[in-house]
């Protein structure tokens, strides 16, 4: 395999590889999000907006609006005890729907944002996340509460781990992860569409 024909698996693996490390999580209480393609275009949207004021809100107005999301997907599904498989689905459709209303076709940005999607940014980026996320998963506490909820809810809770403040974190991991994948689909196509990140969740 030549050093093109890598980047190029990178590349196309790059976006999926974020969410999975997200979705790792997610899978460890026992739950799915099928939202995370409609996160990603509605992310990318949001940075495309932004990117009309300045293109230094670019990438923190993806980031918050994946952020937000996943919150409402987590008190959703902790709080008001609605199942995972259709509180995200029902959460996509409507993001979907807020996409395609505020975006009315698509929104470009401009091609100097392609600097962010240069092999080496994308590299530093996904080997940071990488460890950071690791670490968290097998050596920290929140990754043994996850498993633990995972395994019983009950007992977990009796064992005094706070199950709906470590499922809440587990989709705002998510939501926050899909928002990053949204900039850099975005930084990619220097252009956000309603048709961005779709089917995105299955890919996942």
């Amino acid at each position: 395999l030549g050093s093109r024909n890598l980047m190029n698996i990178f590349n196309n693996f790059f976006t999926i590889g974020l969410s999975a490390m997200a979705f790792t999580f997610i899978m460890a209480l026992g739950e799915l999000d099928l939202s995370v393609g409609a996160i990603v275009g509605f992310s990318a949207a949001m940075g495309a907006f932004a990117a009309q004021v300045s293109l230094i809100l670019v990438l923190p107005a993806a980031l918050l609006t994946g952020l937000m999301i996943g919150f409402l997907n987590g008190a959703a599904i902790a709080h008001l005890k609605v199942e995972s498989f259709i509180g995200t689905l029902a959460m996509s459709f409507v993001v979907r729907g807020l996409t395609t209303w505020f975006l009315n076709g698509s929104v470009g940005v401009p091609i100097a944002m392609r600097a962010f999607d240069a092999n080496g940014v994308k590299i530093a980026t996904f080997a940071v996340l990488m460890v950071l996320l690791y670490v968290l998963y097998e050596h920290c506490a929140y990754g043994k509460r996850c498993r633990a909820v995972g395994a019983s809810k009950p007992a977990a809770e009796q064992s005094g781990v706070k199950v709906k403040r470590t499922r809440m974190t587990a989709f705002m991991i998510s939501g926050l992860l899909c928002g990053l994948v949204g900039f850099f689909t975005l930084v990619r196509a220097c252009t956000a569409s309603s048709s961005t990140g779709n089917s995105f969740e299955f890919d996942v």
